[in-house]
């Protein structure tokens, strides 16, 4: 707790020991919630939220602020790192503030900082909300434009589509957003590791089932028993996933030998995602590939389609990157890679692209 000049109580910190722990297996990305925000009657709290090895959410600690100034979140970030043993994350994901973001730079100079995505889009429901009248299709547009594309040119394309169809060319607010497009569009995060997490939309249920006990006719005893059930119910939550991980074997679409390792290796719900990606790959083909020494590149596509992508391939080191950033964005593999990958004959995953924090030993 911090304390005031009279010693009365200002802001409170929380985290046990099982969100050290937590912290600890799964703490390089984590969304800084502020969801109470939309909350006019809510106290206001604040979480360090991510996500596990099931791609289930946790909570690293959270925290009642007196304010939002720039001392107070100082104050709170610095309390984290403390409480978490020195140890930062890789990237945070937080609300659109320019108090917040320099207290960020202030304590977390060297991290990656995001906006989270949704809270962009929440601001433009607000700003825009005179839009919706007698426009059915206004709001699809507008969504789409915020979490649909993942490559600049389609994302730019659809910006613009969407202000020429609906004459918003002088909007104030959305020309500056789309001046800050690289702080929060998706487009533009590809390179930065988020775990997959795209916004901290995971945190709209999590503080809505909180929101009773925010009010300030609560005390905070009462809200922080109620949050202890809500965290035992997901610690719950993951020991079932846990013990149904080691008793069921996920279902292989075919007796393939990167597949089995990967079911042996990952989670089951990341097996899921590897999986779904294999299966694409057996639709693309390799157009055509020119070779510098032991670097190649190959121009790929899914059969039929005409957007190409490059894969690049170092045969030294059996290293391989695409143009989609998939696994820098969400630590798996592509399809495209694993097109490569294929036809180098390598048939097994390479361990330089299996992160532990999506192993079953996640929390060995």
């Amino acid at each position: 707790m911090q304390l005031d000049a009279d010693d009365q109580i200002t802001n409170i910190f929380w985290a046990d020991a099982k969100m050290l722990m937590d912290y600890n297996d799964f703490g390089d990305v984590v969304c800084f919630d502020t969801t109470c925000r939309l909350y006019k009657d809510c106290r206001p709290f604040v979480a360090f939220i991510g996500v596990n090895h099931h791609k289930q959410m946790m909570v690293f600690s959270a925290a009642f602020l007196y304010d939002e100034t720039i001392e107070s979140y100082k104050w709170l970030f610095r309390t984290f790192i403390e409480a978490m043993s020195g140890k930062k994350p890789k990237t945070i994901l937080t609300d659109q503030d320019a108090v917040l973001a320099e207290a960020i730079d202030s304590v977390f100079p060297d991290i990656h900082h995001r906006i989270c995505v949704w809270h962009v889009y929440q601001h433009a429901l607000k700003q825009l909300n005179h839009m919706f009248v007698g426009s059915g299709s206004f709001i699809n547009d507008l969504s789409s434009c915020f979490f649909e594309h993942e490559e600049d040119e389609p994302f730019i394309n659809a910006w613009n589509g969407m202000l020429d169809a609906y004459g918003l060319w002088e909007n104030e607010w959305l020309h500056q957003m789309f001046k800050e497009r690289e702080k929060w569009a998706i487009a533009y995060g590809r390179h930065i590791f988020c775990a997959d997490i795209r916004s901290v939309q995971l945190c709209e249920g999590f503080t809505a089932s909180l929101r009773k006990y925010l009010k300030f006719d609560f005390d905070v005893l009462s809200f922080f028993k109620h949050l202890g059930k809500i965290l035992n119910d997901w610690h719950y939550k993951e020991l079932e996933a846990n013990y149904d991980m080691s008793q069921l074997l996920a279902i292989l679409m075919g007796d393939v030998i990167l597949l089995k390792q990967a079911r042996d290796i990952y989670t089951p719900k990341i097996f899921e995602l590897l999986q779904q990606e294999y299966e694409t790959s057996l639709n693309i083909v390799i157009n055509r590939c020119t070779e510098n020494g032991s670097m190649f590149e190959y121009k790929v596509s899914i059969y039929g389609q005409q957007k190409e992508y490059t894969v690049s391939f170092n045969s030294s080191e059996e290293i391989v990157a695409c143009e989609c950033k998939k696994f820098e964005f969400m630590g798996v593999l592509c399809s495209h890679a694993l097109k490569v990958l294929d036809f180098r004959n390598i048939k097994m995953l390479p361990s330089q692209y299996i992160l532990k924090r999506w192993t079953r030993d996640a929390r060995i």
